[in-house]
């Protein structure tokens, strides 16, 4: 109903239970509002809605704008790095570019080091970071006013992030910041409308 142009790997296969909400997001079907998951106004109400990618790590329930995500997929294989945060799984070669790959649940303080099933690829000005997740349960369409009044993403962060990533990517940050904690009841009420549609 919006398609939306985000490109998901070859190597990712979204569960099948979830497949109906993937079918609007492959590369070439348009853009929503003129800009990749920005603001847009839907079809039977004129309130703006904002496109995000849901990701669950831990307890925690995540929504990244759209806009900022660049693709989706499975885990590459991954070279330490010496000398950086626990948080900082290493470095991965997407698409031909070095990139550095950050554990959601570490960063969150979601009980420890745990496998990361999926990554989400987030563009940061001119490059990429990648955050592994446990999974991506989808893109939904949240009335932007009721995702700026959602909980910021870093809310829970572990003692010490913020300023260590102020300090080292503050752009990251910036994008961060622009993420949500979604309530399990928001969730619930957009898979319902999703299956409703």
């Amino acid at each position: 109903m919006y398609p939306i142009p985000v490109h998901f790997s070859p190597l990712y296969k979204p569960d099948e239970a979830d497949s109906s909400s993937w079918l609007r997001t492959r590369v070439g079907e348009g853009t929503a509002g003129g800009l990749r998951g920005g603001p847009y106004v839907g079809e039977q109400s004129d309130r703006p809605f904002r496109s995000v990618v849901v990701f669950r790590t831990g307890s925690c329930l995540g929504a990244v704008p759209l806009h900022h995500t660049t693709e989706i997929l499975r885990p590459l294989p991954l070279e330490p790095v010496q000398g950086v945060p626990d948080f900082v799984l290493g470095l991965a070669v997407l698409r031909g570019s070095a990139v550095p790959v950050l554990n959601v649940s570490l960063m969150l303080d979601e009980g420890g080091r745990r496998d990361c099933l999926r990554w989400v690829a987030l563009r940061v000005d001119r490059r990429r970071v990648v955050l592994a997740v446990d999974t991506v349960l989808g893109v939904r369409d949240i009335d932007i006013r009721d995702f700026e009044g959602m909980p910021p993403l870093l809310k829970n962060a572990r003692p010490g992030f913020l300023e260590t990533l102020g300090i080292h990517d503050a752009q990251l940050l910036l994008v961060l910041n622009a993420s949500r904690i979604l309530p399990e009841d928001a969730w619930e009420a957009l898979s319902a409308r999703g299956a409703a549609s």
